[in-house]
């Protein structure tokens, strides 16, 4: 008869020690996600979705108060707890009186209650986070929370955005270590249920509301916006800060003035520290709005440096028939008699004397490299001479790379240069002569596919 060992009981200190390797175990496969993860649950689309996928949303921060739910938040709130059976709805709105810039504040960040000491919460935490980091069929980045707009991802002190997706998970410095929860912000496409993993049909970059003015909050979302919003509050807009401002702007405000409690709220308070401070130190304007002189003096912005203007080195400094201080200098360098300012036969014969010497072409006419090298006085600083950047280069993601996927007809469009479409690139190179051989979409490539003009 075969015998059976009893399994021993394990004691106290065995549990305590098994609990500390878990937990450590647990911090760093939250930030490695393997690809097999605890939990074996996926989301599953109600829809066909296309061999494609969004690009890489841009970070679209708050700038507008409108803190309802937006239709694809909730759905993705919904999906995310029926799928994985574990945690809880931490909520999507907050409060516009809150202090700092949250996109909970436009209904379009999501907290999902997960305890990463809890190893069911930490198996589904990193079952979730795996599917939607996973790579598309071309190493695409991100592959699942490009199709549901996912912008920004924060748990376990750190942090994955779109809009830096090339460098990973990063360290979160944020008050909040997020541990007990995973925060989720999207664009304003995956908000608004308009992606691709809802709808079927790839979305394009929506940029949401607009502020209209400086330091005024934009309307709420209404429609489709594909076009950049202009940065408004910047100091180079006017106002750093301004009464009726929020954001992370003002909160620095706050700590430089010693405003208790930092609120991200520029309030009667805050615009009342501002114009004391700004009496006490002339020849600021005691207005309560920090402008750009404002900002430099609390040392929020370095001083603006006096830009200086760049000039091509072939550019023209002199030729024949100009006059002027530029041909003076020029003629004295030269040691033209008389100095008259006047670029004529004396000083023509001069610089080509000066051209010859030099080996350069003769022309007798002074370019601003010229000039440089001959040390006159007051010459701008030169633009460098820099190649051309190629239309598209292995590794690129994109509309650009989609254009050139369908002039190749690369199947699937993914908008990924990776080693399917180098191979076409570099056959379509072969097959046409001049063009270099390189796998890459040079300016001359690109033109002869009609990417450009």
């Amino acid at each position: 008869m075969a015998l059976h060992a009893r399994k021993r009981p394990r004691r106290r200190g065995d549990l305590w020690r098994a609990a500390a390797l878990l937990s450590a175990a647990g911090v760093a496969a939250a930030m490695t996600f393997p690809a097999a993860a605890a939990s074996r649950a996926v989301p599953r689309p109600a829809v066909r979705l296309p061999a494609t996928a969004e690009v890489l949303s841009p970070y679209l921060p708050q700038v507008s108060c409108d803190p309802a739910p937006k239709p694809g938040v909730s759905a993705f709130r919904a999906l995310m707890l029926a799928t994985y059976s574990r945690g809880s709805d931490g909520g999507i709105s907050r409060s516009c009186s809150d202090g700092g810039q949250s996109e909970h504040k436009e209904g379009r960040a999501w907290d999902w209650m997960l305890d990463l000491h809890n190893s069911a919460d930490h198996a589904a935490g990193t079952a979730a986070l795996t599917f939607l980091l996973a790579p598309g069929p071309h190493g695409e980045v991100a592959w699942n929370a490009r199709r549901l707009g996912i912008m920004y991802i924060i748990w376990n002190r750190h942090i994955w955005a779109s809009y830096r997706a090339s460098e990973g998970w990063r360290a979160y410095t944020g008050p909040n270590p997020h541990t007990d929860h995973i925060h989720f912000s999207f664009a304003w496409a995956g908000a608004m249920k308009h992606t691709s993993w809802w709808t079927g049909r790839v979305a394009v970059v929506d940029y949401g509301p607009c502020q209209i003015r400086a330091s005024v909050l934009a309307p709420r979302y209404s429609s489709v916006n594909v076009r950049p919003c202009p940065a408004f509050g910047s100091a180079a807009a006017g106002a750093y800060s301004a009464p009726g401002s929020t954001g992370f702007r003002v909160m620095a405000v706050q700590r430089a003035l010693h405003v208790s409690p930092v609120t991200g709220v520029y309030g009667a308070i805050t615009a009342r520290a501002v114009a004391t401070f700004q009496h006490r130190h002339p020849p600021l304007a005691a207005t309560g709005v920090v402008d750009l002189a404002t900002a430099v003096a609390l040392k929020l912005v370095p001083p603006a440096a006096r830009p200086a203007v760049a000039v091509s080195p072939t550019a023209t400094y002199a030729a024949p028939g100009a006059r002027g201080e530029a041909v003076a200098q020029l003629q004295r360098v030269l040691r033209v008699r008389p100095v008259s300012g006047i670029f004529g036969s004396l000083t023509l014969a001069a610089v080509k004397s000066y051209q010859h010497r030099a080996h350069l072409p003769v022309t007798g006419i002074v370019t601003m490299a010229q000039a440089t090298a001959l040390h006159i006085p007051g010459i701008p600083p030169l633009v460098k001479a820099v190649a051309l950047p190629p239309y598209a280069k292995p590794g690129d993601r994109g509309s650009k790379v989609v254009a050139l996927q369908r002039a190749l007809r690369v199947r699937p469009v993914s908008g990924f240069y990776g080693p399917v479409t180098a191979r076409a690139v570099l056959n379509y190179q072969r097959a046409h002569r001049g063009l270099h051989h390189s796998g890459t979409v040079d300016l001359a490539t690109a033109k002869a596919m009609r990417l450009v003009r």
